[in-house]
């Protein structure tokens, strides 16, 4: 991960304890259909139980979406559990499509 340069981590750190208590990713992705342009993906958003409630999460998905438009991404995608939907539709996400998985 650290040797790559298309998977972004953002971490949040409380200071006084050194631990880590939020973070977020964003994986970028050249599109062949797109010309090579890049697809954004956010991808493991947590924050620690004992710091919910600060709006850390809020500031997370905010960081993700800047840094997206800072690589000029031509979409951001993310997936969530149905209870989140609110949550990230007041930073404009959208619902679309279904989404299939296969686990090996």
């Amino acid at each position: 991960m650290k040797a790559s340069q298309d998977y972004l981590v953002t971490v949040i750190e409380d200071t006084r304890t050194k631990q880590v208590i939020g973070t977020g990713s964003l994986i970028l992705e050249q599109k062949f259909i797109h010309e090579c342009a890049l697809k954004g993906k956010i991808e493991e958003v947590v924050v620690d139980d004992t710091y919910r409630g600060k709006e850390l999460g809020k500031l997370l998905i905010a960081v993700l979406v800047k840094l997206a438009k800072h690589f000029q991404c031509y979409k951001l995608t993310l997936d969530c559990a149905d209870h989140m939907i609110p949550f990230y539709e007041t930073f404009g996400f959208q619902k679309k499509n279904n989404f299939m998985q296969i686990y090996f």
